[in-house]
């Protein structure tokens, strides 16, 4: 940040995670622009802006993981206080696989599905809608608790993910999924 008659203020390394709030508190200072200061802290202890009970998997923990069927509703089972359901949805109603995971004793079907900051989750089963590709999943974020009222819809626990932004250049990927029983 500038402002005339005030030293510059950049505040490097901010890290944005999906459903995250991130405050950075600036104070300009009278002085010139030729002034720097640089500023280096560790990752607080406590999380003093939120409640909320989660676990978030980094865009490196999504890709070391092994998750065999490559199905992203895996990582919910991963979470403490999930068990997956007795039972699963018949194909026919569930193309994408997505299992049934009972989030602290809760139904399934209050779970609530968010990709990329919209709704994914099916209105009449439950399950996720959308099952995104591990290797296009960025960062996801399991809340079994105490998570924003903008999560309305859940009764469970809200499972967001976080996908690869697109751009303009050609790009890509291969991977070979091969698995020996």
């Amino acid at each position: 940040m500038e402002a005339t008659g005030f030293r510059g203020y950049v505040h490097k390394d901010v890290v944005v995670s999906v459903d995250a709030a991130v405050q950075v508190n600036a104070t300009l200072r009278p002085g010139t622009k030729s002034e720097t200061i640089e500023v280096t802290t560790a990752v607080p202890l406590l999380k003093t802006e939120k409640t909320d009970v989660a676990t978030v998997f980094s865009e490196k923990t999504v890709k070391s993981l092994p998750i065999l069927n490559q199905n992203f509703t895996q990582f919910e089972i991963l979470t403490a206080g999930t068990q997956v359901l007795g039972w699963q949805q018949n194909l026919n109603e569930n193309p994408q696989i997505g299992q049934q995971i009972m989030v602290n004793g809760q139904s399934f079907s209050g779970t609530s599905f968010q990709l990329d900051g919209t709704v994914n989750r099916d209105p009449i089963l439950g399950i996720i809608v959308i099952n995104p590709i591990l290797d296009a999943v960025t960062e996801a974020k399991v809340t079994t608790a105490n998570y924003d009222a903008e999560f309305g819809q859940a009764l469970a626990g809200v499972v967001t993910a976080q996908t690869k932004s697109v751009t303009n250049e050609l790009h890509g990927s291969a991977y070979l999924y091969r698995r020996n029983m």
